[in-house]
């Protein structure tokens, strides 16, 4: 059985969602969308995801990591903040011993529904029909942590 880890980095919410697979059967086993304040320090914010991502990992036996990378659109500086994230799912990853794999959005995206090109709510309605017990989404953080994690089950 593959157990994985999907995350959707961000500092202000960041997706996590863990994913499972036997045989050819794929089980949703818990997804969250971490909010955390904006006025939270930034180590704060990187020591509770780290934290979380850790719990999840010794909860659920997770066994690989899948993690959309990060592409610089507009701003460096929320681009710089994302590889910090991204870093510290990396770290708890290779302190467990897991598999690791980058996904692009275009990667998850295709992979997904397609074609490179969907839209976010294209992911989440693809995400509902995966997992018809996945109803209850805050944001799209949580429905492309899921679909991260899908991707790294295969």
């Amino acid at each position: 059985m593959i157990v994985t880890l999907g995350v959707d980095p961000g500092l202000q919410i960041c997706g996590l969602a863990v994913v499972s697979k036997q045989a050819n059967k794929l089980s949703l086993l818990e997804y969250i969308s971490f909010k955390l304040p904006a006025d939270t320090a930034m180590h704060k914010k990187l020591e509770a995801i780290y934290n979380a991502i850790v719990e999840l990992i010794d909860k659920h036996k997770i066994t690989n990591l899948s993690i959309e990378t990060s592409f610089l659109q507009h701003n460096a500086q929320t681009f710089l903040k994302l590889g910090f994230v991204r870093a510290i799912a990396l770290l708890a990853a290779a302190q467990k011993n897991m598999v690791v794999q980058d996904f692009t959005p275009c990667q998850i995206k295709e992979i997904l529904t397609g074609t490179g090109k969907a839209t976010k709510q294209q992911i989440q309605d693809r995400v509902k029909n995966l997992f018809p017990t996945a109803t209850k989404f805050v944001s799209y953080d949580s429905s492309d942590a899921i679909a991260a994690a899908v991707c790294g089950c295969f």
